[in-house]
């Protein structure tokens, strides 16, 4: 009787991305009114809540995250960049903040 061998299955990569080692931070750059504005942190939150913006922020603004390999740029709305960063009160910052997540996953 003939002997069958196994035929061997390539491992094919994964399109979906891995998990964040601890060592990756977040980097973000905001561009507003002519201004620059950039943080580092462990999370994407952590990032957001360092960056001070003084005299109000009602305008469009770029934001830019690069974690690890990837660097997304996606404009925000005037009421969600005055939302995070403008003198407004916690909820309003919390509602800004879920923004950002659902744009940036």
């Amino acid at each position: 009787m003939a002997k069958k061998t196994k035929k061997k299955i390539k491992s094919v990569p994964s399109l979906v991305p891995t998990a964040l080692s601890a060592t990756d931070s977040v980097i973000i750059t905001l561009k507003c009114l002519g201004r620059v504005f950039k943080a580092e942190g462990a999370t994407l939150e952590d990032a957001l809540k360092k960056i001070k913006i003084s005299g109000g922020t009602r305008a469009l603004s770029v934001l830019t995250v690069i974690q690890g390999e990837r660097k997304r740029v996606k404009i925000l709305p005037a009421n969600i960049t005055n939302q995070l960063f403008g003198y407004v009160s916690n909820t309003a910052k919390i509602i800004g903040l879920k923004y950002i997540k659902q744009i940036f996953p």
